[in-house]
């Protein structure tokens, strides 16, 4: 890791733990803050530096000033959208429908300044026969459905004004024993019990939603990659739970074979950020630690999808030995999309399905116009180099095989 990489490392640290934060000498902290800017986590940076008494001996006035103001749009975007939360809960409430908030505005909680934690948008679960009469009460209440999305069309998005809403049929999909089909994850609603906010709002049980937070991390970690956040969430959550290795907990996550995955994240949370647990799963070799930190320091919040670009997934590198013909799989699986993807897209196709052809020709000089563009943004990001492009993935292949337990 750089100087600039083991200083942020130590500002989490000092927020999950109240360890003391000591940056880096050499530190340069232009980069400090562009990577608390990519993960999203530069208001929680302000907060602490503020209390940091030397921290005008490596900040200039100018820097501080902008972690300051993104500190203030933090507090204030959180609390937008925690009053978005509560007036959706209540529409859904008057309808008398079922809902669960998700994500960011369960995991908020567990911050010690809940406003901290930063979301783009905000997750709700319902009941599949639910989602019409929802769309009449969001509606109703200003939002406007944009579109629907996932594998199986399993999520409607509304927007009002600058706040996004999700509303979720199925949580996660996993990956079957043949590593290619993917399932829905069972849903138990019966882990979902009555909240303070009324009988029709319900919260994951704290076992279940820590099951819930792993497969969404797992999801994205082995599809586009995932940043630190998703880690500060696991770790601020881990002192909540008796035991880390909950019987409960391991074993739904055994079931959907993301338990080695949780045992390592666990293992980073207490051996970087210093969570402290009576006995953790497994010691980390430093190799390990170094793949998952620049794992977590190339991506963004949700992981990169211009990584992509240069990234033989791990099933296209177990399918093809030759390189070349991997690459060409690769490039004809991005062009070459489902009709319903496509539609998505290129909305014209909905109504005349027929000019699919056209479709694949615009999105092939797409692709082609934008991979320059995004392959210097990922050098920038010190993400890849030219000569480092394959090794990377080659390491990422054997990480993930790792982590889950997959081997070709």
């Amino acid at each position: 890791m750089t100087s600039s990489q083991k200083t942020f490392i130590s500002m989490l640290r000092s927020f999950v733990s109240s360890a003391e934060f000591v940056p880096e000498e050499n530190a340069d902290w232009n980069e400090v803050i562009q990577i608390a800017v990519r993960q999203s986590l530069a208001g929680l940076m302000y907060y602490v530096l503020a209390n940091v008494a030397e921290k005008s001996r490596f900040l200039s006035d100018e820097q501080t000033a902008f972690l300051k103001n993104a500190y203030l749009q933090t507090i204030t975007r959180s609390t937008q959208l925690k009053y978005a939360a509560e007036e959706l809960c209540k529409a859904l409430s008057a309808e008398q429908i079922v809902h669960v908030p998700l994500k960011g505005l369960i995991t908020r909680e567990y911050y010690p300044l809940p406003e901290l934690r930063t979301m783009g948008d905000m997750d709700f679960l319902i009941h599949v026969e639910d989602r019409v009469t929802a769309q009449k009460a969001l509606i109703k209440i200003g939002y406007e459905y944009i579109h629907t999305e996932g594998i199986e069309d399993e999520s409607d998005v509304y927007k009002k004004d600058d706040i996004q809403i999700e509303l979720h049929t199925e949580l996660v999909y996993i990956r079957a024993k043949d590593n290619e089909t993917r399932l829905p994850m069972p849903l138990e609603w019966s882990e979902f019990i009555e909240s303070e906010v009324g009988e029709y709002t319900l919260r994951p049980t704290e076992n279940y939603f820590m099951v819930l937070q792993i497969a969404h991390m797992a999801k994205h970690f082995r599809n586009t990659g995932c940043g630190f956040r998703y880690i500060l969430d696991i770790a601020l959550m881990l002192p909540h739970y008796d035991k880390w290795n909950n019987k409960q907990i391991s074993t739904k996550l055994e079931d959907f074979r993301y338990l080695k995955f949780y045992e390592i994240i666990v293992s980073y949370c207490v051996h970087k950020l210093e969570v402290r647990l009576e006995k953790p799963p497994m010691v980390l070799d430093e190799a390990t630690i170094d793949v998952l930190a620049r794992e977590f320091f190339v991506e963004y919040v949700h992981g990169s999808i211009d990584k992509k670009l240069a990234d033989i997934s791990v099933k296209t590198s177990r399918t093809f030995k030759n390189r070349r013909m991997a690459k060409l799989h690769l490039a004809f699986s991005r062009i070459f999309l489902s009709l319903s993807k496509m539609q998505k897209e290129y909305t014209y196709l909905k109504k005349h399905s027929w000019l699919i052809l056209i479709a694949y020709i615009q999105r092939m000089f797409k692709l082609i116009m934008n991979k320059e563009i995004r392959i210097e943004k990922l050098k920038k990001l010190n993400a890849i180099n030219d000569a480092g492009i394959l090794e990377v993935n080659t390491q990422r292949v054997e990480l993930i095989e790792k982590l889950f337990e997959e081997k070709g």
